[in-house]
């Protein structure tokens, strides 16, 4: 009898670990495969950082050089989407000191865990996206509304 429960035990161990190999594999497709869409929001917007610098600067050159005829409504809504734009490129390069790839994750996660911190870094680059086409949306519109003297200096 006793020979026979450690038959069981060892078939028992075989079958689990044998499973366990695919169902690794299948972890990290699932894994890599939400890393995919992670990277893919990333890409997407990180080109348009270079849209926020550049308004960052033709914004601060028309206060610059109208400063003196900006009425004090306008001075605060300039200040502001100066912010704006600010925080959206802080945000993006915060997210990217943050990340992981799952390869690293890995090392001291399970599956679930690394799917959760994946999930979760998704929707935090959402919001960095999110926060920088907004800017950039209402900055252009601010702009649009701006008299034309030195509004197009870089």
């Amino acid at each position: 009898m006793k020979y026979l429960n450690q038959i069981l035990l060892l078939s028992l161990s075989a079958a689990i670990v044998s499973c366990g190999g695919s169902g690794t594999e299948d972890f990290v497709k699932e894994e890599d495969a939400l890393a995919g869409e992670v990277m893919a929001i990333h890409d997407e917007v990180m080109p348009k950082t270079a849209e926020v610098n550049r308004l960052s600067r033709q914004l601060d050159a028309y206060y610059q050089n109208n400063k003196a005829s900006i009425s004090e409504e306008m001075d605060g809504r300039i200040e502001l989407m100066q912010r704006e734009l600010e925080k959206a490129e802080d945000g993006m390069m915060a997210w990217m000191t943050s990340y992981q790839q799952p390869e690293v994750l890995r090392e001291t996660l399970d599956h679930n865990a690394i799917m959760e911190q994946l999930r979760d870094q998704k929707k935090s680059i959402q919001g960095v996206a999110d926060q920088i086409n907004t800017s950039i949306k209402e900055v252009k519109e601010l702009m649009a509304e701006l008299p034309a003297q030195d509004n197009e200096s870089d």
